[in-house]
């Protein structure tokens, strides 16, 4: 159970809207929900709005309760950057803001926490779409300030991306980085028409950090057991590439978000090798 988490904003959202946007004004009590309701870790997210470090960083001692769990302890082991799907790295307009967020992120929240993992989604505004631009990005990273910065603190760069398998192995084979691997969205793969479970053989050792969504194809986030992804066979394909890394949910709510990630959690258990789903 350790390695299973959930994203902030799940449990107890500011609204019933949107997805993805950072619970300001209860986000102690979240964590303390999320803990209660069974997950073993949080994953902090980073907004659009950039609320997640303005909140944060202004209460010391409630960031260090939630971010310095012992070894074993539940703790927020990652971190999403949403923010960065505004922005492009590859964009020489926008490449250096690109650059300095991620680096201002490290400096605030990596060192000296739990966080293993920063996932920095490269979709929306800024997508990386084919093996050729994907080179360039490993380039850039490797080049990057923040790249030395995440190497020195222990944390995996988990870059999501919309793009197959097979294209994704190309360009690291190109280019490979110790640290810097990918962040596999079931959903989101099964939505663009691949198999997830075939991905997972493929991409195997560059997967560092795991989403947790089910989306039919072509259609958009449903509670888990109702769209397309074969969990139980996910599952399986990552047991067998060895993954010990975090499986964190990035679920959809509708009314009742509480009981809906309770109801996402208890489907998932179930669906763990060796159960019946």
């Amino acid at each position: 159970m350790l390695n299973v988490g959930i994203m902030q904003g799940r449990v107890l959202p500011e609204t019933l809207s949107r997805l993805q946007v950072f619970p300001s004004s209860q986000w102690e009590t979240e964590i303390q929900l999320i803990q209660s309701l069974g997950f073993g870790c949080v994953e902090l997210l980073y907004d659009r709005a950039g609320e997640c470090p303005r909140v944060m960083a202004g209460e010391h001692a409630a960031r260090k309760l939630a971010l310095t769990g012992e070894q074993g302890e539940f703790s927020a082991r990652s971190m999403c950057m949403d923010y960065l799907t505004q922005i492009s790295i590859l964009d020489t307009s926008t490449q250096q803001q690109f650059m300095k967020v991620v680096e201002s992120t490290l400096s605030m929240f990596c060192e000296g926490t739990s966080l293993e993992v920063l996932v920095l989604p490269l979709l929306d505004h800024g997508a990386v779409e084919s093996s050729q631009d994907l080179v360039e990005v490993l380039t850039l990273i490797r080049d990057a300030e923040f790249y030395g910065q995440s190497r020195q603190c222990g944390v995996q760069l988990a870059l999501e991306l919309n793009m197959s398998a097979v294209e994704i192995r190309s360009a690291f084979s190109a280019v490979p980085l110790k640290g810097v691997g990918i962040c596999y969205d079931l959903g989101n793969a099964r939505a663009s028409g691949w198999i997830p479970q075939e991905e997972i053989d493929i991409l195997r050792e560059l997967i560092v950090h795991v989403h947790i969504k089910d989306r039919p194809v072509g259609g958009g986030n449903v509670m888990l057991g109702v769209g397309d992804v074969d969990f139980p066979a996910c599952l399986r394909a990552l047991n067998a590439i060895g993954y010990q890394g975090q499986m964190v949910f990035e679920t959809i709510y509708h009314t009742h978000p509480r009981a809906e990630a309770q109801q996402n959690l208890e489907y998932f258990l179930t669906c763990l090798p060796g159960v019946s789903c």
